[in-house]
């Protein structure tokens, strides 16, 4: 799976950029509205107004972390083939669309995938 499938590629420059600056809202605010989808009026209205909003920003390292993490996987369900433990991948109704294909890989490759 591509970086960016649920999120534009340069979300982790636009945090990392913030966190330098030591702005964590601005950094959780740009994760918010490209990986949530949400604009700056449903930003205010669902997420600024909560009790744990304070939280969610002081954790915008974390969350960059984490995009990292997702930009780095490496889509290549081969080198599981020969993994001899069940494996459980969690996908939703919210998944990316290009999820079709890629399921119908990673069980072509990995028999005991299960998605």
């Amino acid at each position: 799976m591509q970086s960016g499938s649920y999120f534009r590629p340069g979300l982790s420059r636009t945090m990392r950029e913030a966190i330098a600056r030591k702005d964590n809202e601005a950094a959780f605010e740009a994760f918010a509205a490209d990986a949530l989808a949400l604009s700056p009026d449903e930003i205010d209205a669902m997420l600024r107004r909560l009790a744990t909003w304070t939280a969610l920003v002081g954790r915008a390292a974390l969350i960059l972390r984490e995009l990292e993490s997702v930009e780095g996987l490496i889509g290549r369900p081969a080198l599981f083939r020969d993994c001899p433990a069940p494996t459980l991948l969690l996908v939703g109704g919210n998944s990316p669309r290009n999820i079709g294909p890629l399921r119908r890989c990673w069980t072509r490759c990995c028999h005991r995938v299960v998605l």
